[in-house]
């Protein structure tokens, strides 16, 4: 700020003494304006009340308050004292300089007084002008300082909230971040178990029960459903729910579901278009289970809210992993089947026999019960054969199989053995309801018709021989030999019988 800019009101009641003052400064470049009484200097000052302080803390002065003020103390209607002391306590005025000038009242005392008051600087009469330029040069240095501090404070504290708002924004992104990053662990974690666990599922419920434990932690409170292909293939069966009642149906066709109709995720919100399967409300999400380009199941969900994109890809994940599990134990169970199956009649094998024989045994050893064993052969198979052909042959097994079936107990256990020979294990059995059974078959046998080519053929019949354990043995082999000398003295009695082993 220049002299010719800066404003100095000089209050003083002697004439002569403020002429000396304001023509002392006017030669220097100030702007000088002069009042005579304290009063008077009180109401140029504090009351136009224009003025305002700036945001940076300068004065926004309007134009009679003064940049600088001087200040005579020995004034008759209010003294210099009082004078500074309402300046001082004026919110608009106080940053003002005041320089208290005097001649009798210079003491230590009222010097001290007067810097109390809140005044800059204290000079005697008379005053020498190079004193008096550069006293006030200083005083105007350390206001511009101050409003400068003020100024730096006030920037200060606007960067500090503008830090301190950032490094709030800053945390909370990073609270929401790290909670994100612990919701995909957590996910990351219950989909390693969900995938261990279905890969050692030995049967669909038990993979309804790992699905439904699982899908309820990755989906908290959202209802849900997993659904199959029955035996139909035209049909979708629900297989379990969790999370409370679902609106989807419990048996859907393809066409009743988009997903499935389109082969891949369906999403939608409340009051989009929504799969025949489910009501109208709410959002929906479908997910096909699909492996190796089949569709093999369907994952279903339903919420309040839409699903965003993370969810829908979790869903999705889900689906692979239920889908890997279901093929391989369709597959395993296939080649288990084909392991313990006969593949012409249907019946079990060989191997199975051994197997269930090794269970029921132990079973009837602890409850003292017995077990009946029937071993039985097509009467002369081989000019059956030769007769009619190698496929009326397998036609009579296959129907034979079927008798085999129709006519065991429940619990019986049919076997192709070997050729044209089958078993029939039957736990819990006697000796006298061994036989019985053995009969029935027979009997069945005796009127049996074999559709071959468009013929009917007939005359076919059966011999049997009947074992027990454990009177006939304890061992499958010892058992499966005495019925099957049974079977031969039933041959050469005439073949078309039921005989007891001795």
């Amino acid at each position: 700020m220049t002299a010719a800019a800066i404003r100095v009101l000089v209050v003083d009641d002697n004439a002569s003494g403020r002429y000396v003052t304001v023509h002392t400064l006017q030669r220097a470049g100030y702007v000088v304006s002069e009042s005579s009484s304290g009063a008077e200097a009180l109401r140029l000052l504090i009351a136009p009340r224009a003025g305002a302080p700036h945001a940076d803390g300068a004065d926004q002065m309007n134009p009679e308050r003064p940049d600088l003020i001087v200040l005579d103390v020995n004034m008759p209607d209010m003294d210099g004292f009082e004078v500074c002391r309402r300046i001082k306590a004026d919110t608009a005025s106080e940053q003002i300089p005041i320089l208290m000038t005097s001649a009798s009242y210079l003491t230590a005392e009222n010097t001290a007084h007067g810097l109390n008051l809140g005044a800059d600087a204290y000079l005697a009469h008379p005053i020498e002008p190079p004193v008096l330029i550069a006293t006030l040069r200083a005083l105007l240095r350390v206001r511009a300082a101050e409003a400068e501090v003020r100024h730096l404070n006030l920037t200060l504290e606007q960067r500090v909230k503008e830090r301190t708002r950032d490094l709030q924004r800053l945390s909370e992104e990073l609270q929401a971040q790290v909670r994100e990053l612990e919701e995909r662990n957590t996910e990351a974690k219950v989909l390693s178990e969900l995938s261990e666990l279905l890969q050692t599922c030995f049967s669909f419920s038990e993979i309804e029960q790992v699905v439904s434990q699982h899908v309820a932690l990755l989906f908290p409170g959202v209802p849900g459903k997993l659904y199959s292909y029955g035996a139909s293939k035209d049909t979708l069966e629900e297989l379990v729910a969790w999370n409370g009642e679902s609106t989807s149906t419990f048996l859907l066709r393809p066409e009743e579901c988009w997903g499935l109709r389109r082969g891949r995720l369906f999403a939608s919100a409340e009051g989009e278009l929504k799969c025949y399967h489910h009501q109208p409300t709410g959002s929906t999400l479908c997910v096909p289970i699909l492996a190796q380009g089949d569709t093999v199941g369907l994952l279903s969900l339903e919420g309040r809210a839409a699903f965003p994109q993370p969810q829908q890809h979790l869903a999705q994940t889900v689906a692979e992993i239920v889908a890997i599990a279901m093929v391989n134990l369709r597959l395993r169970e296939t080649l288990r089947q084909q392991s313990i199956r006969d593949p012409l009649t249907g019946l079990f094998n060989r191997r199975y026999l051994e197997e269930t024989f090794e269970r029921a045994s132990r079973r009837a050893e602890q409850n003292g019960e017995a077990i009946g064993l029937i071993m039985l052969d097509i009467d002369d198979f081989k000019t059956f054969n030769d007769r009619h052909g190698r496929e009326a042959g397998d036609a009579l097994l296959k129907a034979l199989g079927e008798v085999l079936q129709e006519n065991g107990r429940a619990e019986a256990v049919a076997c192709r053995y070997e050729g044209g020979e089958f078993t029939l294990l039957l736990p819990g059995a006697t000796q006298q309801q061994t036989v019985d059974q053995a009969e029935r078959i027979r009997e069945g046998v005796v009127t049996l018709q074999v559709m071959h080519q468009e013929r009917v053929l007939e005359g076919v019949s059966i011999s049997l021989g009947v074992a027990t354990f454990p009177n006939h043995g304890r061992a499958l082999p010892a058992l499966v030999r005495a019925a099957d000398q049974a079977l031969y003295r039933a041959k050469r009695e005439g073949r078309n019988c039921v005989v007891n082993a001795e």
